[in-house]
């Protein structure tokens, strides 16, 4: 990920360890965090498959014109991908904001290389 993007967005690449009062193991997860918390909810909730697999393919057909608009979303996070932005919904549909378009399929690309690496 290039490093303007970074620092634009605030963006932090970590391994958490979860801990349980009462449990034996720990659990490390990788986490994105982002100075847009929607962006962060999105992305958290995608795996390196989901992000290969859909989201960035669906994000190129759009950037690409084979496709005018791509929709999709989690539990908490809706996304409409356009040809130069994406928009954020939260879960009522409200309008949250928006960033580029070519941040954002950087983004999950940094974003699926950390998680695979």
């Amino acid at each position: 990920m290039k490093q303007d993007l970074i620092n634009q967005y605030n963006i932090r690449l970590q391994n958490k360890t979860l801990r349980w009062e009462g449990f034996a193991e720990n659990k490390t997860i990788r986490i994105i965090e982002t100075c847009h918390p929607f962006l962060t909810d999105f992305l958290n909730d995608y795996s390196a498959e989901d992000l290969t697999d859909y989201i960035i393919p669906e994000t190129e057909k759009v950037m690409n014109g084979t496709c005018e608009e791509f929709e999709t979303g989690s539990a908490t996070i809706s996304v409409s991908v356009f040809i130069g932005k994406v928009d954020f919904y939260d879960h009522n549909m409200n309008f949250v904001g928006h960033i580029p378009v070519q941040d954002f399929k950087d983004i999950c690309e940094g974003w699926r290389d950390f998680l695979i690496s």
